[in-house]
């Protein structure tokens, strides 16, 4: 087991002045805090152009999800789904989300441990070693995560836009069949810090920076859908 559950949080009036919505109920105090620390001011002009068209791509009416697409699907792709999911719950989106590479390899245990310090629940599956569970109320898991590959992932009418997390998969990955479209929204790799005395802010930055742009993602997804 990689973390202990810690106690909930009930919402506090925080989250209407900062301009979120109201926290559901049980979430971890750490991932609360975590959350008001986050700003879009943060988030450069270039950046949040891009963000702003996936979130009008993500206004279509087949739209179901994001598919978050890197070379192994080992840290960035598995944070940005961890985030998404997690934001979903937050904003009251009804999506499904996806990570994949262009090859399966496994989970970081060092995306692992970003996660656990930004305030994730994460616990290692008993009978699957490849398979870690991932929750923020409670004790409870909200889903699970393990590395696999694209063409392991029903793409055909899954309502999917992908978004390209590394430059590697960028390239490789020109066209993501069946998906509603594609973006590139690449982050600086963690994993080049692994084994070194500068991992952990390594992997810190890049879950702070893809919390922090998803978001504000999320946050445009929520009000397009509203208006």
């Amino acid at each position: 087991m990689i973390s202990e559950a810690s106690d909930p949080v009930e919402p506090t009036q925080h989250h209407t002045e900062t301009g979120m919505p109201q926290v559901p109920s049980g979430v971890k105090t750490s991932l609360v805090l975590y959350l008001l620390s986050l700003s879009k001011e943060t988030i450069s002009p270039s950046r949040l152009k891009v963000l702003q068209s996936i979130a009008q791509s993500a206004s279509q009416p087949d739209f179901k999800g994001f598919l978050f697409v890197c070379t192994h699907n080992s840290r960035r792709s598995q944070i940005a789904q961890v985030w998404a999911a997690f934001l979903s719950d937050l904003f009251h989106l009804d999506l499904t989300h996806f990570s994949a590479g262009t090859e399966a390899t496994a989970c970081s245990t060092e995306m692992l441990k970003a996660l656990k310090r930004a305030g994730f629940n994460v616990f290692k599956d008993d009978e699957s070693p490849d398979i870690y569970h991932i929750g923020w109320r409670g004790e409870e898991t909200q889903m699970d995560v393990y590395s696999k590959a694209i063409q392991d992932i029903r793409l055909h009418d899954a309502g999917l836009v992908a978004i390209m997390v590394c430059d590697d998969a960028q390239e490789q990955c020109p066209v993501v069949p069946h998906a509603l479209d594609r973006f590139a929204l690449t982050y600086v790799d963690p994993g080049t810090s692994d084994d070194t005395d500068v991992s952990t802010s390594a992997y810190d930055l890049a879950c702070r920076m893809i919390g922090n742009e998803l978001l504000y993602l999320f946050s445009k997804v929520q009000e397009l859908k509203k208006a």
